[in-house]
């Protein structure tokens, strides 16, 4: 930990040298916001069994469920900021949440440290979104309730129904995971921004946050290297890329929001599960996202469109296998 703070305070400390003629220094600040939503599902869907009929694809939905159920999500975020006297801005946003598998349990969602200027832009470096998920446009939704936010978690099925894990109603291109990454994202040029971002892991290197332990597995000959399920085994997605263009203006009282977004990763190369070498390797992943919002008299009417070479429950996290054609 010493070392990645003092190798953070290096990059932050190089990057305001020699900025420009000396402005009003500022000391940094903390602030603590955050949210806290409870809400209530009343839910029947055709996954829910009855114990007697079953229900459900291939009649995989035996179990009776409660139609009712609560739910609470809590999230407390930590705002560090400080302006240097060359004009830049600096500090580290520090997000925790209770997304474990106990309501009790916290981690950490976002966690990153940050340089910006008006006039260059702003770098990011940390567990944060990528620049395609923090720039596209999503179809308008209720606050506070994202396109596929609180309101869907209720109507979970089956493992069996599904091939990737639960449903996504309704998703945009994935947030990179919240992988430790670098990310630049520019001012706003007459309503145009864009950004770009780099993960090479999946994770983390060298911390044991994801379930990904610290370099201790045994290294004897043909031992799997999933035995203790490192980071940098090549397990999952590698240099991940992201990018996005994005336009929010006023014509004639109308305004308007569009956007493009693209990312990339290299498929995993290793079987978690038994450490061999995936053959034939998956195809890389790649996913698109365009997105448009129109707004006036207190209205707002938009849509996304997503796709890509991709699968799972998630857009851009998961590979296809290779199709071989033999000719």
């Amino acid at each position: 930990m010493r070392k990645i703070l003092l190798g953070t305070t290096g990059v932050v400390g190089a990057a305001l040298i020699g900025m420009g003629a000396a402005q009003a220094q500022q000391a940094p600040t903390v602030r603590v916001g955050g949210y806290l939503q409870t809400t209530v599902a009343i839910v029947d869907d055709t996954l829910d069994g009855t114990g007697a009929a079953p229900r459900g694809v291939a009649g995989a939905g035996l179990q009776a469920r409660n139609s009712t159920d609560f739910r609470n999500e809590v999230e407390i975020h930590v705002f560090v900021t400080g302006k240097a006297a060359n004009g830049l801005s600096y500090g580290a946003v520090i997000e925790v949440q209770n997304d474990g598998t106990s309501g009790s349990v916290l981690d950490l969602d976002e966690a990153y440290v940050f340089v910006s200027s008006p006039t260059l832009g702003s770098i990011r470096f940390g567990e944060e979104d990528s620049a395609a998920s923090i720039l596209q446009v999503r179809a308008p939704s209720i606050t506070g309730f994202g396109a596929d936010g609180a309101w869907d978690v209720g109507i979970l099925g089956n493992a069996s129904d599904r091939s990737g894990g639960n449903p996504s109603i309704l998703t945009g291109i994935n947030d990179g995971s919240d992988a430790t990454k670098i990310i630049y994202l520019s001012p706003q040029f007459f309503g145009f921004d864009f950004g770009a971002s780099y993960a090479p892991n999946t994770g983390e290197g060298d911390r044991a946050f994801n379930s990904r332990a610290v370099d201790t597995f045994g290294i004897a000959a043909g031992a799997a290297v999933a035995a203790n399920n490192t980071q940098r085994d090549k397990t999952g997605l590698e240099n991940e890329m992201s990018a996005a263009l994005r336009y929010r203006g006023t014509f004639g009282g109308v305004g308007i929001a569009a956007a493009f977004g693209y990312m990339q990763a290299d498929a995993p190369a290793v079987n978690g599960t038994t450490g061999a070498a995936i053959s034939p390797r998956a195809e890389d992943i790649a996913a698109y996202t365009v997105g448009l919002n129109l707004s006036a008299f207190g209205l707002t009417v938009g849509g996304e469109y997503t796709w890509g070479k991709y699968t799972g429950s998630s857009v851009g996290r998961s590979a296809l296998a290779l199709s071989l054609i033999h000719i």
